[in-house]
Order: C-alpha cells, then sequence, then structure tokens
C-alpha cells in the first residue's frame, strides 16, 4: 500500500524549480534527486568513491549494534525515514530489520521509486510485510499504525534541512522536525538516527569530490530541462557542482554554482543570474552533539544512547 503524505511531490517539482531559481528558498530540492537517472549516479558514487566515509562508517555501526537495540524493541514496527537505495537497502535496512524482526517494515520518502526498491528487499529477504509513505515526513501525519514503534533514520537525513548560505543554523526547524517524528512515535517507541558530525572541511570536500557525485547533482538540471517548460536559453552546461563548508553554521551545501552570466523563462517566468550565484540544492548540517542534545531535549526526548564512529554516530532516543 502507498499513502501519499501531501503535498504530492510529482506536482510540487514545478514550483520547488521556480522557488530555487528565484531564490525564494534554499536546500530544498535533494527530496526529488533519489529517482531515475539521479539515483543511478548516486548508487555508482557510493559504489566507486574511495572518500566518501557516510555509507561505510553507517553501515558498520548498524551492523555492529543493531542487535543491542532490538533487545528493548524487538518486534516493534519499524518506520524508516528516507530509505535510500539498493546498497542501503541491503546493508544498513536489512541488518537493522532482521535485528528488530517487525510485523510490519514501513519506508517512507519522497521518491516512490526508493521506498518501492527498499521494501521489495525487505520483503524478498525476510517476508516481512510492508507499506510505502510517499512525501513529506517533516511535516506531515504519517498515518502510522498503533503500537510499539521505532523509527529509523539514516543517511544524517536529519541534517538536510532548507535555508540559505550564511543563515544561522535552523535550530527552530530541527526541533520542529523531531517534534513531529515524536508525535507521529507515540507514546511507545524510539527514534534512531545516523548522523554525519565531522566537522573537517578538508575530509568533507574530498568526500564528495568526485565524478559520480558531480553527475549526480547535475542532474537535476536535466530533468528541469525534460519535465518543465524552460526557453531555449536554459543550459545545463551553465551550472557546475561545487561543495562549500561554513563553519559558524556547521553548515556543508551542495550547491550547483552559475559558470557565467544568463538566463531563461521558466513556465513563462524570467530568471536572471550571475556568474558565481550559489543555488543550494541541498544542506547537510553537521551537528555538534551539545547541539543536538539541545534540539533532542527541546523537542521532549530523554537524552539518546549514543554509539559512535571516527565521524559518524548511531544515537538512539527513548520517547
Amino acid at each position: 500500500m502507498i499513502a501519499l503524505l501531501k503535498p504530492n511531490p510529482k506536482s510540487s517539482f514545478a514550483q520547488d524549480v521556480e522557488d530555487w531559481f528565484l531564490r525564494r528558498r534554499s536546500g530544498h530540492m535533494i527530496r526529488h534527486y533519489y529517482s531515475g537517472k539521479a539515483l543511478e549516479y548516486w548508487e555508482a558514487f557510493t559504489r566507486h568513491s574511495k572518500e566518501y566515509y557516510l555509507f561505510d562508517e553507517e553501515a558498520a555501526l548498524i551492523q555492529t549494534y543493531a542487535e543491542q537495540i532490538a533487545k528493548k524493541y524487538g518486534q516493534a514496527t519499524v518506520v524508516e525515514l528516507g530509505t535510500g537505495g539498493i546498497k542501503s537497502g541491503y546493508q544498513k535496512t536489512l541488518p537493522f530489520v532482521k535485528a528488530i524482526m517487525p510485523k510490519l517494515y514501513i519506508g517512507c520518502d519522497w521518491s516512490e521509486e526508493s521506498a518501492a526498491l527498499v521494501c521489495a528487499i525487505v520483503e524478498k529477504e525476510t517476508g516481512i510485510k510492508t507499506d510505502v509513505r510517499l512525501g513529506d515526513f517533516n511535516n506531515k501525519d504519517m498515518q502510522l499504525p498503533t503500537g510499539k514503534k521505532v523509527v529509523c533514520q539514516f543517511g544524517s537525513t536529519l541534517s538536510n534541512i532548507e535555508s540559505f548560505p550564511d543563515d544561522p543554523l535552523p535550530f527552530d526547524a530541527l526541533v520542529s522536525n523531531l517534534k513531529n517524528y515524536k508525535q507521529n512515535i507515540g507514546d511507545d517507541g524510539a527514534l534512531v538516527i545516523g548522523l554525519d558530525q565531522n566537522n573537517n572541511p578538508g575530509s568533507l570536500i574530498a568526500s564528495y569530490s568526485h565524478r559520480y557525485h558531480a553527475a549526480f547533482s547535475e542532474s537535476i538540471l536535466h530533468r528541469i530541462q525534460r519535465e518543465l517548460r524552460v526557453s531555449r536559453h536554459f543550459d545545463p552546461a551553465n551550472f557546475r557542482y561545487n561543495p562549500i563548508w561554513i563553519e559558524k553554521s556547521y553548515q556543508f551545501v551542495h550547491a550547483l554554482v552559475a559558470q557565467c552570466d544568463g538566463g531563461f523563462e521558466l513556465d513563462g517566468v524570467p530568471v536572471n543570474y550571475a556568474k558565481g550565484d550559489i543555488f543550494s540544492y541541498d544542506n547537510s548540517f553537521k551537528y555538534p552533539q551539545h547541539i543536538l542534545s539541545n534540539a533532542l531535549e527541546a523537542a521532549g526526548y530523554s537524552l539518546p544512547q549514543i554509539y559512535r564512529g571516527d565521524r559518524v554516530s548511531l544515537q538512539v532516543v527513548e520517547v
């Protein structure tokens, strides 16, 4: 079963693109990436990059500690916020689900393709029933069943909050997202969060400086050209992927940067840009522990049980 959490991500694509290029919003486009060619590029990136540490470090933590987490939450419904792709399904979701052995696994994502892929992996490998929730899990009722639930969110998805470069760290938005998760979990369960807490700019930039990640990042431009009403002056070659670290807000910006002055029309709306203009499609905030702990407390959670790797942590919070 696929339950749609409004707004419909397909119908919101055109509006999100308009808001992005007219600089009304920033860092919100990542929800439109994990399907089609972009998902292929992402899978290739995680397979071939030697510098991208987040996936392997987090997968190792999940595989090491899932059984320990399951001792308290075994057979609870597992709800995953942001399902990832095939590799993530096998190396993160599956070990976690096998440890919990729920009667039901629910994959929540903006991408129906990603959620369906991971649900298929879970059903094939375990026989566990699965459901899909499609849409915005940060601000919506996820329509979850009653009873004990473990809500897990891997891939540092909690850090993907929209914000303009150089804005302050969006603490209130972080707390709001955490409150929504808590409301959906109910009175009996836990939140399991995988986080990248690396604040080393050299390591961060090196981890994403790969041709497949650049192709992944720039693929949205080709989708815009295919699917939306843009004038012939729209040229994907006028933009290049560039990662940017902003220390004061612990903000790692995934941006497409204009390589020249230019302009085009988007469904009749004029868009102009100058060389060097930054269009952030995603933010990844690298929360220090004190900021995350303060946010969890403000959202009404207890202090987390923390399992640490070199740069990545797995945090378990009771509701």
